[in-house]
């Protein structure tokens, strides 16, 4: 039954909802560096007193962006409009 459920979590995709050390698991790196970087990172979340993160907010991270909740609100980027002149 273990692994039909990891195969079912890995089917989730970027809304799967890992243990950490299952998490550290898929890195690719030690088991205790990837601790490290999702905890200075902000991504490790108690659910049921267990730590836990979000595949996707890893997958956010490692593209170089942060969890939505953590992101500052996007601003318009396009120029302003120039003011209407009135011709005679």
């Amino acid at each position: 039954m273990s692994s039909l459920r990891h195969h079912l979590r890995l089917q989730q995709g970027a809304g799967a909802v890992f243990t950490l050390a299952k998490a550290c698991e898929l890195l690719p790196v030690t088991d205790a560096v990837a601790a490290a970087d999702l905890e200075a990172a902000g991504l490790v979340r108690t659910f049921c007193g267990r730590r836990v993160v979000v595949w996707g907010d890893v997958l956010d991270h490692l593209r170089g962006g942060l969890p939505q909740e953590r992101r500052a609100p996007e601003l318009p980027t396009a120029a302003p409009l120039p003011k209407r002149v009135k011709l005679p």
